[in-house]
Order: structure tokens, then C-alpha cells, then sequence
């Protein structure tokens, strides 16, 4: 009896039983809303990268042996802990590759107890080390040393824990270690010795690998590093943890790349490509909602304020808070934490490209988070640069397109022609402070870059806004804790009670309108110096003198982007009302 043939698979199919991912998880909830049937797919943020989203499997990461060069694994290791090359120390502090103390130093030291081929050394040394290797503190690496004996066949097998030590006590542990790997350690103080001195690191490394690269000595041993065995994911972190550039485009372009790859090889589609494909002119209308920085499309500006307002300058309570802490370095051994390659970062730079080219009605990304709409670092950037400006009358934008960005810090003389309410309205008392010799400005940092800024660049531009004012209290405590800022003071008494508090928001955001919603507060003469959560301004007790004295804060940065609340007596310019088009 003949065989049936099978069906091939319909597209209905296909589509059902492939894999999607993405987020952490998906939820979906069913309902009516205005007699339409309505379905809300609820995604947990993952904050995973996009290529760990590529991965094979969906993001699985495989680790195992991978050959590394002496010059590389002493490169990551001195990148992964933030060692500034030319000052040796990081952060500031400490020792580093500009010092002669820094060394480098084994923790573990495993040796196999007979000669082996290389490829029973890696299972060797993989079920010996597996313990330690998940447990080794950041900033250490497990590495395995082969070095070949006189028939090429056979070798030692060395497992080691290497880590840079930044001490100054006399070190005399390796007199203490097998000759093999002090001899190894040795060879890694070269790669030291040759990266002092340096201020690139990713330079200064391609540098020293085509020097190496002609030169005819062989090597005596066989390095390897226990590491990602996805080789591409491999590449860029390395590449990352070198601080080396890495544009939008490229990343983006690799990404593309092994998407299509999952999709081929395992029918596994990421949550983007999904999305698309279900979102079709044929489909049930789709929208999708993003935790990213709003769109300038989606912002309406009001004009309707009271002329009749007058800043003052903040209140002492606000002018004492001390002054910033150090930031928590977390996650500096991790290459993703760069910034580079979050994946909703990835999905907001894909869908963007799309939605500037698309008619208002026909738009389908919407995002809701309100935290960087006042920051011209996250809601100005380039491609979106056009598009705010379009939200401003003919007289302002001339002043932002006409505005000189050489310098952040001008004199009343040279100072930039912006628009008032581009400027902490501080700022007044804040120049007449420095120009007495009141107030120090801040010293230039050494180690700065001395890169010049394109004195051609156009300036960009910051908006008040009431969300931002609000929002942003979560971006402090989320991202930036070591930052003081202080809301008691507005709420006791301007707000002054829980119902005020409730009727108010309710009037700013949800159909009022904002002069109503700000008749309100108590925005009296004498309330004015409380609408500050912080000043620029920094009242310094000097114990020895018994008393404050002026400084300026260190907001270079950590700066808020709406450090008081949004009023302009002179533009009347608001920031307040966002609309989700639906």
C-alpha cells in the first residue's frame, strides 16, 4: 500500500508552531471595550540583549573552552575592571597600568597529573574546573594553559584563576607556582609592559596584534578561556569590553542577520519580526505600546499659562542637600551594560525608522515613558531632531537653530541665545555667584578627552515638561541613586494635602486643563522657592568657619532635566499634555 503523501504546511500552520522570543513572558487578555473585541498582549521586559535574543535555542548561552590570544585575555581583563591606560587608575583611584604595582595574580592552580592530548586536557580541565568556574568572583577569568611536549601529541595541562591585582603589598606568590606558569605569567607581563603608557585601548591592542603578527617566533603554548562558544556574541562583547566603537548600524546589521538565521534553521522569530508580520493591512488593527521615550508626534505643547509668575531662587532646605555620592560601578564586568545593545532598544530603533516614514493615522508605535522627555541626550536625538522642533512657533526655533553650542558654561558677555525656558531659571543667580568670585566653578577633568565639539553641530534643544518633573523621581531611584533631590518641600507646601494631590492630577492629566489644574497649588510669592527639587547651587558647611559656603554641584553628570517645576513667566511654553493617538 502506497504511502499518503503529506501536506505541506499551510502558512496558518507554520505560523502556529513556530517559536517566538523576546520578552520574559506573555500574557494575553480578552474583552470588549466600546462594543469592539479587544485582545491586550502584556510582555515582560527582559532587558536581555538582542543578540542573546539570537541566539540558537532563544537565548540560551553556551560557555565552554575557546582559544584566546596572551594579548587579548590580558586586554579584556584590564577592560573588564576599567583601567584607564595612560593614568593606570580606575575611576580616578588607585593603582593601575601606568604603576608598576599592578601584577597579575593566580588564585586556583590545577595541574593534570599526566600528559595529555589536547582534546582530553579541555574535558580535564572542564570537569576539574566546572565548580570554580561558575563561582569566580567578577573580573577573574578561568583559563587552561596546554603546552606540548617534544612529540606535538601530548602535553601539561595547567587550570588556572588569573586576576589583576591592584594592590601595593610585595607579591612573592608565584615563587610558590610551577615554573610552566610562572613562565606564562611572564610572557602576560609583556602584553602589560607593552600596553603602558596607552590611551586607546581597542587602538593600542590592534596596534600590538599586527606588530605580533609579524613576527616569526612560535608559540610555546595553547591558551584557552572559558567563554561564550556563540562566536559572533563572542566578537562584539569582546569587542565591547575594548570600549571599542560600535555604531547603531552595525549592531543593528548583525542582529538582522542572525535573526534570519534562527528563523531558517529553527523556525524561532523574535518578537519584532512577529509583530510585523502579524500586523498587516489584512489583520485586526494592532498597536503597539513601548517603555521608551515619547514621540514628538504624540505631544501636544500648552500656551495657556498665567503671565504673572516670578521665579526665586530655591529654598535653603534644598540648596543643603549634600553633595553626590559616587555612582555604584554595577555590572562593570558585564559587556552589555554599555548601553549598546539592550534589545527594546533595538525593536524602538527598528519601529522609529518605520513610523517617521508613515502618515499620522497609520502610525502604530506608541510610547509611554515620560521619564526622559525633558532630556536632550534621550528625546532629541538626531532623527528625531526635525520633529521637535516642529512643535515650536517660528520665533523660538530661531533662537534654538541661531543658539551657539561650543560651551556649556558661557559668560553673561557670551552667553547662549535660548529660549528661557531652555535654562534652569537658577541660572541668573548661579553667573552672578561666579562672576563675584563667590562661587568656584568646578576643575577641568584631566582625563577628559580633548576632543573638540563640532562647533558646526545644531543645538539641541530641551522641553519643560510637567512629565518629566514628576517622572523622574523613578529614574532616580531607579538608575541614579546616589543623586539628592527632594519633593517634601513642594508638597508641603504648595500641595498641602492628599486631596489636593489626588483633584490635581486629575485635572493636569486626565481632561482638565493645566491652568486649572495649577489654580490648585498655593503658587504664592513666598511659596516660589519651594517649587526647586534641587539647585545647581551647593550651601557647603565649613566646619572650620562655621558657616556655608557657596559651591557649585557636581551635575556634570548626573544633571537633572527638570529640577523645578515647569513654569516660563516670559514664553509661557508648557510641556503637559500627551495624547496616545488611538
Amino acid at each position: 500500500m502506497a504511502k499518503k503523501k503529506k501536506k505541506p504546511k499551510t502558512r496558518a500552520n507554520s505560523a502556529s508552531s513556530r517559536g517566538v522570543v523576546g520578552p520574559d513572558y506573555m500574557q494575553v487578555l480578552t474583552g470588549k471595550i466600546a462594543s469592539k473585541s479587544v485582545s491586550i498582549i502584556l510582555c515582560g521586559e527582559s532587558h536581555r540583549d538582542a543578540i542573546d535574543v539570537t541566539r540558537t535555542g532563544g537565548g540560551k548561552e553556551k560557555l565552554g573552552w575557546q582559544s584566546i590570544s596572551a594579548l587579548d585575555l590580558v586586554a579584556e581583563m584590564v577592560g573588564s575592571i576599567g583601567i584607564s591606560l595612560c593614568t593606570g587608575r580606575p575611576s580616578g583611584q588607585g593603582p593601575g597600568i601606568g604603576d608598576d604595582s599592578i601584577r597579575l595574580k593566580v588564585c586556583i592552580c590545577k595541574r593534570s597529573n599526566k600528559p595529555l592530548p589536547l582534546g582530553k586536557a579541555k574535558e580535564w580541565s572542564s570537569d576539574i574546573g566546572h565548580a570554580e568556574i561558575e563561582y569566580i568572583d567578577p573580573g577573574h577569568e578561568m583559563a587552561f594553559i596546554w603546552l606540548p611536549l617534544s612529540d606535538g601529541k601530548r602535553g601539561k595541562a595547567y587550570l588556572i584563576e588569573l586576576f589583576i591585582d591592584l594592590s601595593d603589598k610585595e607579591d612573592n606568590s608565584r615563587s610558590r607556582l610551577p615554573p610552566d606558569v610562572a613562565s606564562f605569567l611572564e610572557s602576560l607581563d609583556e602584553v602589560i609592559d607593552n600596553l603602558r603608557g596607552t590611551e586607546k585601548l581597542a587602538k593600542s591592542v590592534e596596534t600590538l596584534r599586527n606588530k605580533s603578527e609579524c613576527k616569526s617566533d612560535d608559540i610555546t603554548f595553547s591558551l584557552f578561556l572559558w567563554s561564550d562558544l556563540d562566536s559572533e556574541a563572542r566578537q562584539l562583547n569582546h569587542r565591547r569590553i575594548l570600549s571599542e566603537e560600535i555604531t547603531n548600524e552595525e549592531y543593528d546589521a548583525l542582529i538582522n542577520d542572525r535573526k534570519k538565521k534562527r528563523q531558517a534553521a529553527e523556525n524561532l522569530w523574535t518578537f519584532d519580526d512577529w509583530l510585523t508580520e502579524v500586523n498587516t493591512d489584512d489583520s485586526p488593527s494592532c498597536r503597539f505600546v513601548l517603555e521608551a521615550p515619547i514621540l514628538p508626534w504624540e505631544v501636544e505643547l500648552c500656551r495657556d499659562l498665567r503671565p504673572d509668575i516670578e521665579y526665586t531662587e530655591a529654598a535653603d532646605i534644598i540648596r543643603c542637600l549634600s553633595e553626590d555620592s559616587d555612582s555604584s560601578e554595577i555590572d562593570d564586568h558585564d559587556p552589555s551594560s554599555d548601553g549598546l545593545g539592550s534589545y527594546l532598544d533595538y525593536i524602538y530603533r527598528r519601529f522609529l525608522a518605520d513610523e517617521q516614514q508613515t502618515d499620522i493615522e497609520k502610525k502604530f508605535l506608541h510610547c509611554v515613558d515620560s521619564r526622559d522627555m525633558g532630556c536632550e541626550n534621550s528625546v532629541v536625538c538626531d532623527s528625531l531632531h526635525r520633529h521637535w522642533l516642529g512643535l515650536l512657533e517660528s520665533e523660538e526655533k530661531e533662537l534654538v537653530l541661531n543658539s551657539d553650542p561650543a560651551s556649556k558654561r558661557k559668560s553673561k558677555q557670551d552667553e547662549r541665545c535660548l529660549p528661557d525656558w531652555c535654562n534652569n531659571p537658577e541660572k541668573s543667580r548661579f553667573d552672578q555667584l561666579l562672576s563675584e568670585g563667590v562661587l568656584k566653578p568646578l576643575p577641568e577633568d584631566s582625563d577628559s578627552d580633548d576632543d573638540t565639539e563640532d562647533e558646526t553641530e545644531e543645538e539641541m534643544i530641551t522641553l519643560p515638561s510637567l512629565e518629566s518633573f514628576f517622572g523622574q523621581c523613578t529614574d532616580v531611584m531607579y538608575y541614579t541613586p546616589q543623586v539628592k533631590v527632594s519633593y517634601a518641600p513642594f508638597l508641603s507646601q504648595c500641595v498641602k494635602s492628599l486631596d489636593t494631590w489626588d483633584t490635581f492630577f486629575r485635572e493636569l492629566f486626565f481632561g482638565g486643563s493645566v491652568d486649572s489644574a495649577f489654580s490648585m497649588l498655593d503658587l504664592s510669592q513666598d511659596n516660589l522657592q519651594f517649587i526647586h527639587l534641587r539647585s545647581p547651587i551647593l550651601k557647603h558647611w565649613n566646619i572650620g568657619k562655621g558657616d556655608y559656603e557657596w559651591h557649585e554641584r557636581n551635575d556634570t553628570e548626573y544633571d537633572l532635566t527638570m529640577p523645578i517645576l515647569p513654569k516660563s513667566a516670559s514664553k509661557n511654553l508648557e510641556l503637559s499634555s500627551v495624547q496616545l493617538r488611538s
